[in-house]
């Protein structure tokens, strides 16, 4: 909890209605919530009890949300002209964080802790909310597919438990599709939101999309008949039994924004061999990546080096984002990248994961500058509602 105002002792019904009043009346400017507080006490201040209300609060600056766009010191992203004419071109290519479905399915720091305190995690408590090292302790303690079979298996019990009155009947087995799942409360939740990620990121002229999730829903969610995706993993170690690939099916295959390509880098559900989601599994990925670059097909290569990357819902302190920019940063193609306008979507404190959000920007501007990323301080639905006005007129 970013902030909590409570009372420290007992309080009057008089000075609790005045309380109340003051503080739902005042204007919560910039998300300053400290600021509500000293207007709040100086409405009561002659009540014998106006001491009572305090406020506790974890982060520094006081200010518990931006505007979206809006950086911590007032700096707006104004990339959008570069970055609309990109995607209007179709030289714009999505970078999908496995963030994007944390609304669905929780955070994966909450699986981790939920799983360090089940199994008896005993390594260094700092590491108790991450999942790829959580995971290797099981892989270990257990055996190497018991954290995937568990992972998946979590997500369907969070499922059925988050959206039971949304599903049909026979997707309540325990033997029901994941990715059938998935797509139901999806669909549910779909219904519930004005701007849903998904949605935007289908309507994109785009004909590649790059994305860490496991499951399939980008590929599924809705778009024009016309457009008829297909689905590609990397295939990052031989032991797996790999379904065909377009690229072997079709030989003449090229993305279009008709018939996109979504590549999956650490694999998808319904292939679960393919899922990257140990430490190992994620050395193994970098490791393979890097020394045969033919993993990864030549127009995904030639699209990560020669086109605007668009990060969306990628954590800065996630595995699978950092094992996704070193392999960006390895690859060939650096002085073609500077052509382009990135951009990172990154969290507002809003989220309550960033304790001093200027210093967590500044950290995280120096970190993307070398690759030229420019970042968007807010959240993935503030930043599919910001452009659609600037790309939908040029439609």
């Amino acid at each position: 909890m970013p902030a909590v105002v409570t009372m420290q002792g007992n309080i009057t019904m008089t000075t609790a209605a005045v309380l109340t009043q003051a503080f739902f009346q005042s204007p919560v400017k910039h998300g300053l919530v400290n600021r509500v507080t000293v207007v709040v006490r100086a409405a009561v201040q002659n009540r014998p009890d106006w001491s009572v209300p305090a406020l506790f609060m974890r982060l520094r600056s006081g200010r518990l949300w931006y505007r979206p766009g809006t950086a911590p010191g007032g700096e707006r992203f104004d990339k959008w002209p570069s970055l609309v004419i990109d995607l209007q071109v179709g030289m714009c290519t999505p970078v999908v964080g496995v963030g994007i479905t944390e609304a669905l399915l929780g955070t994966r720091q909450d699986i981790a802790t939920d799983w360090a305190q089940s199994y008896r995690y005993p390594m260094a408590p700092h590491n108790r909310d991450s999942l790829p090292q959580v995971a290797q302790y099981l892989s270990v303690n257990q055996n190497r597919r018991f954290p995937c079979l568990k992972y998946m298996s979590h997500l369907r019990r969070t499922l059925v438990e988050r959206y039971r009155e949304d599903l049909p009947a026979d997707l309540l087995d325990e033997d029901a599709s994941l990715e059938d799942l998935l797509a139901a409360a999806w669909e549910a939740q779909h219904r519930r939101e004005e701007v849903e990620p998904f949605s935007v990121l289908a309507q994109l002229p785009a004909p590649v999309y790059i994305t860490t999730l496991n499951s399939r829903l980008l590929a599924n969610a809705p778009r024009d008949a016309s457009r008829r995706p297909e689905v590609e993993l990397c295939r990052w170690h031989e032991d797996a039994d790999w379904p065909e690939s377009v690229f072997d099916r079709e030989l003449d295959y090229r993305p279009t924004p008709e018939r996109p390509l979504i590549y999956h880098l650490l694999g998808t559900f319904d292939e679960p061999e393919s899922l990257v989601l140990t430490e190992d599994d994620h050395f193994n990925f970098l490791i393979g990546v890097t020394r045969n670059q033919d993993l990864v097909p030549a127009v995904v290569r030639w699209r990560l080096s020669d086109s605007a990357q668009m990060f969306l819902r990628s954590r800065l302190d996630e595995w699978d984002f950092r094992v996704l920019y070193r392999s960006l940063m390895n690859s060939e193609g650096g002085r073609r990248r500077a052509q382009y306008t990135h951009v990172a979507v990154q969290l507002d404190p809003e989220e309550g994961a960033t304790v001093d959000a200027g210093r967590a920007w500044r950290c995280l501007k120096t970190y993307f500058s070398n690759a030229r990323v420019s970042l968007y301080w807010g959240s993935t639905e503030h930043f599919a509602k910001d452009p659609q006005d600037a790309w939908g007129a040029r439609r």
